[in-house]
């Protein structure tokens, strides 16, 4: 047998490597601390003065003070701000808990940011939509039916009600911030780890007696520059 050629593999070994090569992929797994849409913008000043492994530090300290163990179920490798004038922040988390674990613990992550104006999102796994057309009936103090109650009501349509969601609805600005308007807009951001919602909008929707119209929202993806040549688009660790 010539020397050049390649041992061949059993349908075994390929199946080994092949199982390798996908759970590489779920080594590390990283979640969002985000400014919560629709809330007003406010002067953030950055924990630590920005430093963000005293930041992860403080994060790890409230996980154990929530859990009582001195080794939580989520451990944190790293952390960085999106850019230095960001006040969002990526957390990575060892392995790929699920979203319903790191939810669990959402609170004990976003202590120490804060004041209440960010909310916890998985980095890859999710949609968010917005729904537009929502008849506006403002309260006797004037103010928009609560996220709980544009929940209950979205809940009455049958392909939302298996939904899991991870923040919102929330009232855009524009609705929040004009007392005339006679409709609305609001977002929702859903679990949707396997990409399998995109054909939930076009299947009708009804809230408050009206069809809406539902579109996938702005994604914001964090922050990247490489270190090495400088370019936007990729980190220093996908450099070619």
């Amino acid at each position: 047998m010539p020397g050049n050629m390649p041992p061949i593999q059993t349908s075994q070994q390929s199946r080994n490597n092949s199982a390798h090569k996908v759970n590489q992929k779920h080594v590390t797994s990283d979640w969002n601390v985000c400014h919560i849409q629709g809330t007003e913008p406010i002067e953030f000043k950055k924990p630590f003065n920005g430093n963000p492994y005293t930041m992860i530090k403080a994060i790890e300290a409230c996980l154990r003070q929530a859990t009582g163990e001195s080794e939580p179920p989520l451990t944190l490798l790293a952390g960085k701000w999106w850019s230095p004038l960001s006040s969002n922040f990526t957390i990575t988390l060892t392995g790929n808990p699920t979203i319903e674990t790191v939810q669990k613990y959402r609170e004990a992550i976003l202590k120490p940011f804060g004041k209440n104006i960010f909310n916890l999102v998985p980095n890859q796994g999710q949609t968010r939509l917005a729904f537009q057309g929502i008849p506006i009936h403002h309260k006797s103090d004037g103010s928009l039916p609560t996220s709980n109650e544009l929940k209950v009501e979205l809940g009455r349509n049958l392909q939302y009600r298996s939904c899991s969601i991870i923040e919102g609805p929330v009232w855009t600005k524009a609705t929040n911030d004009d007392p005339t308007k006679t409709v609305g807009t609001f977002t929702i951001l859903l679990s949707d780890p396997n990409q399998k919602l995109g054909g939930i909008i076009r299947k009708p929707v009804y809230m408050f007696g009206n069809r809406l119209t539902v579109n996938f929202a702005t994604r914001f993806t964090p922050f990247k520059q490489c270190a090495r040549c400088h370019v936007l688009t990729h980190s220093t660790d996908d450099c070619q």
